[in-house]
C-alpha cells in the first residue's frame, strides 16, 4: 500500500476524524477535501487487511483500542478539572445528601457524559457513593416534550 498523503492531509484527516469536520481549520478543509479520494482508497484498504506492525489487531480492533484509550484520557482529564471530590464534600456540608451534574448544551461533552464507561470510571473513583444516570421528562407551558440528563451522585442513608 502506498502512502501518498501529505503531512497537512494526514493532519486534516486527523482533525476532521477526531474532531468531526465542523472543527476542521478552514486552511486544512481544503487538504481533507481534496485528499479525500486517497484517503478513502487508503482506508478500504486498511478494513481489508490488519495494518502492517500492529499485530493481528486488524482496523476495527485497532479504533476500538484508540476509541478506549481517548475515553479514558478525556474521562481522567475532565474529573480533574471538574474536582468533583470536593464539590461533594461542599454539598455535604450544605446539608444535601446528594448532588447532581447536569449536562450541558455541548453535544461532545454530553455524548461523553452518556457513554457508560463514564459512570463505571466514576464508580472505581468514588466506590462508596451511589452514582447512577438519569433522564427526566418535562413538559413546557405548550405541552412540548423535552428531557433533561444529568448524572447523580447520592450519598444519604438507606432506608430500612
Amino acid at each position: 500500500m502506498k502512502n501518498d498523503l501529505t503531512r497537512d492531509e494526514w493532519i486534516a484527516v486527523g482533525r476532521a476524524f477526531f474532531y468531526g469536520l465542523d472543527n476542521v481549520p478552514k486552511n486544512l478543509m481544503d487538504h481533507y477535501v481534496n485528499g479525500r479520494k486517497k484517503i478513502m482508497k487508503i482506508a478500504e484498504q486498511l478494513v481489508e487487511e490488519p495494518v502492517k506492525g500492529f499485530g493481528s489487531q486488524s482496523l476495527k480492533e485497532q479504533l476500538q483500542q484508540k476509541q478506549k484509550d481517548s475515553h479514558r484520557i478525556w474521562f481522567e482529564r475532565w474529573y480533574e478539572s471538574e474536582h468533583l471530590e470536593k464539590e461533594l464534600e461542599i454539598a455535604a456540608l450544605q446539608n444535601y445528601s446528594s448532588y447532581s451534574i447536569p449536562f450541558p448544551n455541548s453535544e461532545y461533552l454530553a455524548r461523553r457524559l452518556q457513554d457508560p464507561r463514564t459512570i463505571k470510571m466514576l464508580r472505581e473513583k468514588l466506590p462508596s457513593i451511589k452514582i447512577k444516570y438519569k433522564k427526566t421528562e418535562h413538559k413546557n407551558i405548550i405541552n412540548q416534550t423535552y428531557y433533561t440528563e444529568e448524572i447523580l451522585f447520592d450519598w444519604s442513608e438507606s432506608v430500612g
